[in-house]
């Protein structure tokens, strides 16, 4: 669940990191657990008074930001996508692996701070959370400055990306290698028969051997809880009072749960797509999967009003052509990769993510059907973050260790199996792969950490924003966040994709609003389909 950012933003991203590689420090192993190791940083935290309470009072154990200008290098890299008069900057930050436990291993996180040269009657830090849990803050912040977010902002507000603990620049999980990562999407989607059962467990299982043979017990802290604190730490560092913030999607998780635990130290939060903490893990996969198949109704009955090439059923051409790709799998004459009923089905999820998208889905996989899989493999690439060369980005490693972190009831691998039919004839098209995927955290073998509680702790008024045909995190989810935090205003758009600002003008405006002048939408507001 999360965000969509331009493969550009990446390349910034990275050169950020190539500017100052004495600034990155390599995983060094610590002790976590018998017969395990961890690996984290070597940097020491910082040793305040013992009666500083680190959950309390995160920014006296974390080290300070000493911020270096990379403008050159960024512009360099932007290249025609530089469109702004931006200045950037570049940080670390290291914090304890452990809150509870300050005095042991530690993490480094990277900062991004990007500022307007028009920026006058400055408010503060606007931080920046894109969601996954697993995708990058530094490139989401690049993305939204550069192309995306109004000038009224740029001219109050730093814009502030970070990549949360695990996560890409800051001391990353790397525990799944990018041959397995290309072999996952050979397995089946929807496993039906015992050996196909066996062969998805099987690579589930590997996965949770390999990270955790890698890692070991510090596993279980590269969650939201840690990254909440985390966030904390940021705020003080950045010198801001109080905390403004821009979550989407599982960004909304980490957004609710700060303002659970520093509620007083809450100036605007805008929680766009937001996630139902009200469910369990079965629930929010059952939840999802509807809204899947919520948003391939749109997509298809769009298509069907534009002469849709699909034919009359969309659905059962999708379901026909992955049966096909699984007896004969489809060839991409571009790089002899193949796909098969998998990369069909994660191209129609990739796709749905975004309206603007819908075209170019069905042309991928009328191209699959007549024999051609580059258009569905460059779907799947892009929501898995694989790069030309064939590497892979961090975030379907960090992605599991943070959602396991996060995970208190694994269903076992039964479980998923008695659930699939169930879920299957309700939901044909998703029903079957949602279930399939539920058994992963029950053979994760780092156990999950406490998670901080979502209620309604009395911070300021929060905007939450929910989007009527959100495939990732339905509508439903946001009016649940909203009554869960009490003073929170919902705001609903009526449109299609995952997550709203700044997509529409009526959202951009109310959102805008809220940040520059804390003035909430009134009660009921809703935006028009753009």
């Amino acid at each position: 669940m999360r965000r969509a950012v331009g493969a550009w933003a990446a390349a910034v991203a990275t050169a950020v990191l190539a500017l100052s590689a004495c600034t990155s420090t390599a995983p060094r192993t610590h002790p976590s657990a018998p017969g395990t190791t961890a690996a984290t940083t070597s940097l020491a935290a910082p040793s305040p008074s013992t009666t500083v309470d680190p959950l309390r009072d995160p920014g006296a154990y974390a080290s300070d930001l000493v911020f270096s200008d990379v403008t050159a290098s960024v512009d360099t890299a932007l290249g025609e996508n530089a469109r702004r008069d931006l200045r950037f900057a570049k940080a670390t930050m290291t914090v304890p692996l452990n809150w509870a436990h300050p005095g042991k291993e530690t993490v480094t996180l990277t900062v991004v701070r990007i500022r307007s040269t028009q920026q006058h009657d400055r408010i503060g830090s606007l931080v920046i959370n894109p969601g996954g849990p697993g995708a990058s803050g530094i490139e989401a912040a690049i993305e939204l400055a550069v192309a995306e977010l109004p000038d009224e902002i740029f001219e109050r507000f730093d814009i502030v990306g970070f990549d949360p603990r695990g996560v890409g620049l800051s001391t990353p999980i790397r525990c799944i290698p990018d041959s397995e990562k290309d072999a996952e999407l050979l397995l089946p989607a929807d496993p039906t028969t015992e050996a196909q059962w066996q062969a998805t467990i099987g690579e589930d299982r590997r996965v949770a051997d390999e990270c955790y043979a890698r890692y070991g017990n510090s596993l279980t802290y590269f969650s939201t809880a840690q990254t909440v604190r985390d966030l904390e730490a940021l705020r003080a560092k950045l010198g801001d009072a109080k905390l403004t913030y821009l979550g989407y999607s599982y960004g909304t998780l980490l957004g609710a749960e700060y303002a659970s635990a520093y509620p007083d130290r809450v100036r605007a939060l805008v929680l766009d797509g937001a996630v139902d903490p009200t469910l369990d893990s079965v629930q929010q996969n059952q939840a999802q999967a509807a809204g899947f198949q919520l948003a391939f109704r749109h997509y298809a009955q769009n298509c069907l009003r534009n002469g849709c090439p699909l034919g009359k059923d969309p659905a059962g051409f999708v379901r026909e052509l992955m049966q096909r790709a699984d007896a004969s799998p489809i060839p991409n004459p571009h790089d002899g990769r193949v796909a098969k009923g998998q990369a069909v089905l994660l191209a129609v999820i990739s796709a749905l993510y975004n309206e603007s998208q819908w075209s170019r889905l069905t042309r991928a996989l009328i191209d699959a059907a007549h024999g051609n899989s580059s258009g569905v493999l460059a779907l799947d690439d892009e929501y898995n973050q694989r790069n030309d060369d064939g590497s892979y980005t961090n975030i379907e490693d960090a992605n599991a260790a943070i959602s396991c972190a996060d995970t208190a009831r694994r269903p076992t691998v039964a479980q998923a199996e008695e659930l699939s039919p169930q879920w299957r004839q309700a939901n044909p098209l998703f029903g079957g792969a949602a279930a399939a995927s539920l058994a992963f955290c029950g053979l994760w073998k780092a156990p999950p950490d406490t998670p901080i509680q979502i209620r309604d702790a009395g911070a300021p008024p929060v905007l939450v924003i929910g989007t009527t045909g959100d495939p990732a995190t339905p509508i439903d989810g946001a009016r649940h966040l909203a009554a869960l935090l009490g003073s929170a205003r919902l705001l609903i758009w009526n449109g299609e994709g995952h997550t709203a600002y700044p997509k529409t003008q009526c959202v951009t405006t109310y959102v805008d609003h809220y940040l520059i002048d804390l003035q909430l939408p009134p009660e009921g507001a809703t935006c028009p389909a753009s």
